[in-house]
């Protein structure tokens, strides 16, 4: 069993460099006395199982819960308080319950309290996540409606931080770790003045993270970014942002698209102009941006990465760490947002979350993922079988005369491709699509032949067609629209700006990374884990810009009706809701069993970019601060 290591704070050029080491605690400290309160949504009318699981033991023993009889309960139409109706008590070695029921009409609630006191467990930090159920089936009284009933209801609560004395690990939480302490948490903190911008940010904090490796010659850090929740946003949640690639650092999203502030794409005379992002995600939850795989931006490795699930091992080992870091966010309803490459590592991160429970020990407490224009299914779907469909609705945008357009159709209905969409976009779906029988991307790429014909004819943008490669200094963070990365950038640019973020200044920054990969090693998420991930979560949202000839939401589309999840295959209605905001409709959404879709319709490969308030507005659904898009 490794050792408790201490951890190394490395002065480089003036800026506080933290590696935080991979450690495991056999032994350390615990005694609690914590309160719930589960709120169940439903009336109880016989004795029904309540099983709490957290953190300490995994589970606490299950308490029977003593109940009115029937005749004693309130009708439907009563306005009276919930009354106390009995108490029970299940003993346990070390554990001591009570749980008081209340008799409720069919509008209000059952308030359940419990109080135990732990003598041995493993250690869970204050504002650890907490889960509860009810299970059974009792039968319902039939003064009360039953669209108002819900015969099992999971809510998550916050149990009180805990005194301490020594005490073994117990089996459920093996590898529990102790938070670091506050001193090291505050090292990260940066000051609210940044060079180059003329205004104050949010209070935020930067650094590197360790990454669990097995392999000691591999040292791993991530380089991150995190604002905490402005104060109207939710305290309770944290979204992680990714960019994609792969190696294309996520500080494009903190400094353009959902960050604190926004270097705009476009500006005035060549110059950057810095704004405050009234959109950013930190005014939705505490916000996360990482720079990862290693050897992206910041971000450091030893060795090239090997797979999709490697990219998760190494996550899980980020967040283990990450928490350990920030005690305070341990347990928040964690999110998982990111964009392009992204939309193929997310799936595999959140996939390896939920299939390790043991990490909820940790304060991982993942409850679902976006992807925004993803590389999550494969390019048959996402480029050759959507881009004829595309043309045909920006056959302007595109630069294609009719023509040229009908040329094109010609050559697509050679091999199948000009009703490939009409013909399978069908709800629900009538069986998994198939290929055209007589195409292979290796006879005909109408992909190629689209996008080559329009970037000929009128220097463009894939990521975004509205966007022209005549556009002076287009990305301050030095990515030209058509053509090769620079390294003359805002960030590598502006005196003083990498030692304010705590990023190592020796190290010449770009927006990409090339030489970082071997290969992605597993199947696509669409073909692979995205179904279990969906039913693992409360939400899941897969995004696309009509704006992006690169990962077209006509793919997105097919790629679904394709998959199955909760034993169907793709959505079975397809009902359209409009996506509405401050300036009209913006796109469109399909939820159905928990996965959503979200077409954007002003908004390129960069939603966040392009739309923010359209954006801001999912980012919201996402986490659950509103109910509907």
């Amino acid at each position: 069993m490794s050792r408790f290591l201490p951890i190394l704070l490395t002065a480089i050029g003036g800026v506080i460099v933290h590696a935080a080491p991979a450690v495991e605690a056999s032994t350390f400290t615990v005694t609690e006395t914590r309160t719930y309160t589960l709120l169940i949504e439903t009336i109880l009318i016989e004795p029904t199982t309540i099983t709490l699981h957290d953190c300490a033991t995994t589970v606490i023993p299950s308490t029977t819960v003593a109940v009115p009889s029937t005749s004693e309960l309130p009708s439907a139409s009563s306005s009276a308080q919930p009354s106390t109706s009995d108490h029970s008590h299940v003993p346990s070695p070390g554990v001591s319950s009570s749980v008081v029921t209340s008799a409720i009409t069919a509008s209000a609630s059952i308030p359940i309290s419990v109080s135990r006191s732990l003598s041995a467990s493993a250690s869970a930090p204050a504002s650890a996540s907490v889960s509860a159920s009810v299970t059974g089936s009792p039968p319902w009284s039939s003064a009360i409606s039953s669209s108002s009933i819900l015969p099992s209801h999971s809510v998550s609560v916050a149990c009180s931080a805990a005194a301490s004395s020594t005490v073994p690990v117990p089996s459920a939480c093996p590898t529990a770790l102790t938070p670091l302490n506050s001193t090291i948490t505050q090292s990260y903190k940066l000051s609210t003045t940044l060079p180059g911008l003329p205004f104050e940010i949010p209070q935020s904090y930067g650094g590197y993270i360790s990454v669990n490796r097995d392999d000691p010659t591999d040292n791993r850090t991530f380089y991150m970014f995190h604002t905490p929740a402005d104060a109207a946003a939710s305290p309770d949640d944290i979204i992680f942002w990714f960019n994609g690639g792969p190696g294309c650092s996520s500080l494009e999203g903190a400094f353009q698209e959902n960050g604190p502030f926004q270097l705009p794409f476009y500006h005035e005379n060549g110059t950057v102009q810095p704004r405050l992002n009234e959109f950013g995600n930190n005014i939705a939850a505490h916000a996360v941006w990482v720079e990862q795989p290693g050897s992206t931006g910041f971000s450091t490795a030893g060795k090239h990465i090997q797979g999709l699930n490697a990219v998760a091992h190494d996550m899980v080992g980020f967040f283990v760490n990450f928490f350990r870091t920030f005690p305070d966010l341990r347990g928040k309803r964690m999110w998982l947002q990111g964009e392009s490459f992204a939309g193929a590592m997310i799936p595999y991160i959140a996939d390896a979350i939920y299939r390790d429970e043991t990490l909820l020990c940790q304060g991982i407490n993942l409850k679902g993922i976006q992807i925004n224009d993803p590389s999550w299914a494969s390019d048959n779907f996402m480029q050759q079988l959507a881009i004829f469909p595309y043309a045909e609705i920006h056959q302007e945008d595109l630069i294609l005369n009719d023509t040229q357009l009908e040329v094109c159709r010609a050559r697509a209905a050679e091999y199948g491709l000009d009703t490939y969409y009409k013909d399978n976009l069908k709800y629900p779906p009538t069986g998994p699509l198939q290929l055209p029988a007589n195409w292979t991307a290796d006879v005909y790429n109408i992909y190629n032949d689209i996008v080559s014909n329009w970037n000929g004819a009128h220097c463009s943008s894939v990521y975004n067609i509205h966007f022209t490669c005549d556009d002076p200094l287009a990305d301050p963070l030095g990515y030209p629209l058509n053509g090769p990365l620079t390294y003359t950038n805002f960030i590598n640019n502006v005196a003083g700006f990498k030692e304010a973020i705590h990023a190592d200044p020796s190290v010449a920054w770009g927006e990409c990374t090339a030489d970082i990969w071997d290969d992605i090693g597993e199947p696509l998420p669409a073909d692979s884990v995205m179904p279990n991930v969906i039913e693992k979560s409360e939400r899941v949202i897969i995004a696309n810009g009509a704006y992006d000839v690169l990962l077209m939401g006509q793919g997105s589309e097919l790629a679904i009706q394709n998959m199955t999840w909760s034993g169907l295959q793709g959505f079975q209605d397809g009902i359209k809701t409009d996506l509405i905001t401050s300036q009209g409709v913006r796109g469109f959404s399909i939820t159905e069993r928990k996965l959503s879709y979200v077409d954007f319709s002003y908004a390129g490969h960069m939603i966040p970019q392009d739309d923010g308030e359209a954006a801001f507005k999912a980012t919201q659904f996402l986490i659950g601060t509103i109910p509907t898009l």
